[in-house]
């Protein structure tokens, strides 16, 4: 049975609603957040890692399930702006895997 979908807005056919987790910087060791061209860590640069929670999905997507944690490249979907909220739609073939807390 499918989990029901975070969000009220479902998207189409092979479609993904995301909230991107967005990381600015590197944390040092003493809690100090570092960000600049020489840390290479702004947010959505190419070289970071893109990670999301998967909100809601259409009908023909069956790799992933709302709640789940999903990683995807930099140039992925496209950003949508809902009731104020900045989100990710992203279609099941461009992600790279779904993210285990191990």
């Amino acid at each position: 049975m499918a989990k029901k979908p975070l969000h009220e807005l479902t998207p189409l056919h092979d479609w993904i609603l995301v909230r991107k987790d967005f990381q600015c910087g590197t944390k040092t060791k003493g809690g100090i957040m570092v960000v600049g061209p020489g840390t290479n860590k702004w947010i959505g640069h190419e070289e970071r890692p893109m990670t999301g929670t998967v909100l809601s999905i259409g009908g023909e997507v069956d790799a992933v399930e709302p709640g789940d944690r999903i990683h995807f490249p930099y140039a992925a979907g496209t950003t949508i702006e809902y009731k104020n909220e900045k989100l990710a739609i992203i279609r099941q073939v461009d992600l790279n895997g779904v993210l285990t807390d191990e």
